[in-house]
């Protein structure tokens, strides 16, 4: 996995955070990686009926948040627990500070799925309590582009209007997880997701996801897939982007993860990932 682009955004009186792109370069592990996420995705729509609504808006599906807890992803989990540790390693050298996974527990404690469909996106939110959070893209229709929407938007501090303030130097504290505010443009980062993409970024930076449009030959009659809820007719597992989503914590684990020897130990401890899926 390749660290391929390092975003900035200056926050003013706090310094630099920054968003990491990595890119899966091995096309053999990116197939075998978003093969099994698609085989699990084409699952869980069909048991979870409608989802459940985080951020979400419009036509788009999101499963529950242990995604990664199914046992043909421990491969995957353990991939994205490499991706972290460079992430981390990367920005501590930048910050000129040690690494805060040394002495620490970092462990995955949440992991979802968005499936998109044409009209459908994310509204204003992060995820706040977490450390790190990331976004893998194993799904995206030739027929996007970036005349399509779908961007992934990062907010800077001075983006965002007075009802959505918070101070970067107390990131313990619970900040909405939406909002329906307005954004300047022009203090952002904007990202267009790609096929085998992994984004890493600072779990408090607020985000959001542009609402997808179906692409220009629509005009022409030709059929392009929508979501259905169960209530009306039956799930169709036809996508316009997939993504799998998680977030990663610095402290001891709940429970129900003391049975899970990986990530139990502290990441420095913990095998590293061999490349093989």
């Amino acid at each position: 996995m390749n660290l391929r682009c390092v975003h900035e955004l200056l926050y003013e009186g706090e310094g630099i955070t920054r968003v990491y792109e990595l890119y899966v370069d091995s096309a053999e592990v990116q197939n075998k990686i978003n093969n099994k996420i698609l085989e699990i995705a084409s699952e869980l729509i069909n048991k979870e009926d409608d989802g459940i609504q985080i951020s979400n808006i419009g036509p788009s599906w999101h499963s529950g948040i242990t995604v990664l807890e199914d046992s043909r992803l421990h491969d995957v989990k353990k991939l994205f627990a490499h991706a972290v540790r460079l992430v981390e390693n990367k920005d501590a050298d930048l910050c000129n500070v040690a690494p805060r996974v040394i002495d620490e527990y970092f462990l995955t404690l949440e992991s979802w799925l968005n499936l998109t469909y044409y009209g459908g996106g994310n509204s204003l939110h992060n995820h706040a309590g977490a450390c790190w959070s990331g976004v893998y893209y194993p799904l995206i229709s030739s027929s996007l582009s970036c005349d399509t929407g779908g961007q992934l938007i990062f907010h800077g501090k001075h983006s965002i209007n007075e009802d959505y303030i918070f101070n970067l130097s107390e990131l313990s504290r619970i900040i909405p997880r939406r909002s329906f505010t307005q954004v300047d443009p022009s203090d952002s980062l904007t990202i267009f997701p790609q096929t085998g993409l992994l984004i890493i970024f600072p779990s408090w930076l607020p985000h959001r996801v542009e609402p997808l449009l179906p692409p220009p030959s629509s005009s022409d009659g030709a059929s392009y897939p929508f979501f259905h809820s169960r209530n009306s007719s039956s799930l169709c597992f036809s996508p316009s982007r997939l993504s799998l989503a998680f977030n990663f914590y610095t402290m001891l684990p709940r429970k129900s993860w003391i049975y899970d020897p990986y990530f139990f130990l502290p990441l420095h401890q913990q095998s590293s990932w061999d490349g093989h899926i």
